[in-house]
This record gives structure tokens, C-alpha cells and sequence, in this order.
């Protein structure tokens, strides 16, 4: 047996991916454990030093551990305004382009991901706190522009946050 560093980039990936697994939901469909069990088996050949064809299986693991990582910030930091692509790129240690890349094969772009996270906040604010003026739930939920807010949130939910907040 040969020490692995704990600044192995797979080990690190494989850590991170059991981490994000740990606390996900809705694992209890079969195809969806299984290729979980996939991905582990093909991190934990990669951290042991695989071979060839193992290398190569191995790289759909550490995609899927990458986006699930960058999905993860990104449910976390959608509130900070400079929240980018290029930041959440730089902390997962990859390319803008790929990290752009798996989001869209993932179904949804970083700004649509982000979009709606901050949508979905300031609508619960909205209802929530009726005195609140929208410019600043919208500052709040990471919103720099009150009018692309606005176009935003009538796009989204069909009316505008106050007429949202008057109908609740």
C-alpha cells in the first residue's frame, strides 16, 4: 500500500462527492443509487492509481463531483451580488467554460440556476415581510438592478413582487 496525500486532486473530489451524497435527498431511487455506488467505486480506483480504462470511467465520476460541488456553492453564495461563473470556476478549480459546460448539460445555465434561487428567496420575502420595501429584498437575494429584479420577478411568478405581496 502506498500514503495518499490529502492533497490528491481525486481524493479531494471523492471527499467532496461523499459530502454532497451525505446530505442530498431523494436517494432512494435505484438507478440513482447505483450510479452514485458507480462514481465511488470509479473515484476510489482513480485515488489508488488505476488504469487506463479506469482513468477514463473515472472521468464522468469526477464531472458529476465537480457539478454537484459547484452546485452546492452556488446554493450557498447566491445571495452575494458578485457571485460569477468565473468565481464559482476558480473555487472548484476548473475552467469558467467547463464548469459552464456541466451546468448546461446539467439542464439549467449559471444564470438561470442563480436567477431562480434569488426568485424563489425574494417571493418567500415578498409574502413574509409586507412592509419591506421590494428594493431592498431585492439587494437582499444578491439583485444589484430593481428594474431587471422586477422584469425578473413578473416573468417568473406572472405579476410584480407587489402585486404578489397584495394578493398574499
Amino acid at each position: 500500500m502506498r500514503p495518499i496525500s490529502q492533497n490528491d486532486p481525486a481524493l479531494r473530489l471523492l471527499l467532496g462527492y461523499l459530502g454532497f451524497i451525505q446530505g442530498a435527498s431523494g436517494l432512494d431511487e435505484t438507478a440513482l443509487r447505483q450510479t452514485i455506488v458507480n462514481h465511488i467505486h470509479d473515484f476510489a480506483a482513480l485515488v489508488i492509481g488505476a488504469n487506463r480504462d479506469t482513468r477514463q470511467r473515472a472521468k464522468g465520476a469526477a464531472a458529476a463531483a465537480r457539478l454537484a460541488a459547484a452546485i452546492e456553492f452556488i446554493g450557498k453564495s447566491f445571495t452575494d451580488p458578485g457571485l460569477s461563473l468565473a468565481s464559482v470556476a476558480d473555487r472548484q478549480h476548473i475552467s469558467p467554460r467547463y464548469l459552464q459546460e456541466l451546468l448546461e448539460k446539467s439542464g439549467a445555465s449559471f444564470t438561470a440556476r442563480v436567477n431562480e434561487l434569488r426568485l424563489n428567496r425574494a417571493f418567500a420575502l415578498v409574502i413574509k415581510f409586507p412592509d419591506r420595501p421590494v428594493s431592498e429584498i431585492a439587494a437582499q437575494v444578491g439583485f444589484s438592478n430593481v428594474s431587471h429584479f422586477n422584469r425578473l420577478f413578473r416573468n417568473r411568478f406572472g405579476d410584480s413582487p407587489s402585486g404578489v405581496r397584495d394578493r398574499a
